[in-house]
């Protein structure tokens, strides 16, 4: 009786370290060998740390109606600023935008592109050049150019920012980026977030 006792015990034993062994053996590797862990990046968008509130913005849209926040509160947004007019590779964005949004289905409700130019005297001409082609596209103008130039920092021409639904900046997308990973990054964000 005390043999057979002996080796159910021994059998726990080894159990307990088969099942334990994985554990130990990954906080060895954690703690010892720093190369092996993984980077934990899963987006493909640059995550802009910590998210930065947006200042109340005054933005005016071709009817010359001021607008602050609430424009973009409620949703997700993305915002690419532009400096003079948009030409052809301003275009091709704004379309591929718009693609990568219809792939949402019914969650592209939930996300608004907006394009914010820099010179007000050419918002007329901007809206009415993208409004046939784009509908869906808010074109505003910063009241304060300089205020808008703070608050997109380093955006280059084509540069997409994400605003998420509190108004957070929070995500910045080079020029020319790869609309799959864009795509899913958004779906991903659009999952895990319960507002907008």
């Amino acid at each position: 009786m005390t043999q057979s006792r002996f080796n159910g015990r021994l059998q726990l034993v080894l159990v307990g370290l088969l099942f334990s062994a994985p554990l130990v053996m990954a906080m060895v590797l954690f703690f010892v060998a720093p190369e092996w862990r993984p980077d934990g990046r899963t987006n493909y968008g640059e995550l802009i740390h910590p998210a930065q509130p947006l200042p109340e913005p005054q933005w005016r849209n071709g009817d010359g109606e001021t607008v602050g926040l609430a424009a973009i509160r409620g949703h997700w947004t993305w915002v690419m600023p532009v400096n003079d007019a948009c030409d052809g590779p301003c275009e091709t964005a704004l379309y591929d935008l718009r693609q990568t949004r219809m792939l949402l289905n019914e969650k592209r409700l939930r996300l608004r592109r907006i394009l914010l130019v820099d010179n007000a005297d050419q918002l007329a001409a901007m809206t009415a050049q993208l409004g046939e082609t784009h509908p869906d596209l808010e074109i505003y103008a910063p009241t304060d150019a300089d205020a808008a130039a703070a608050a997109f920092p380093e955006a280059e021409p084509g540069t997409v920012f994400v605003v998420d639904p509190l108004g957070n900046l929070m995500m910045r997308y080079a020029p020319q980026p790869d609309l799959r990973k864009v795509l899913k990054d958004i779906k991903r964000l659009m999952r895990v977030s319960q507002v907008g």
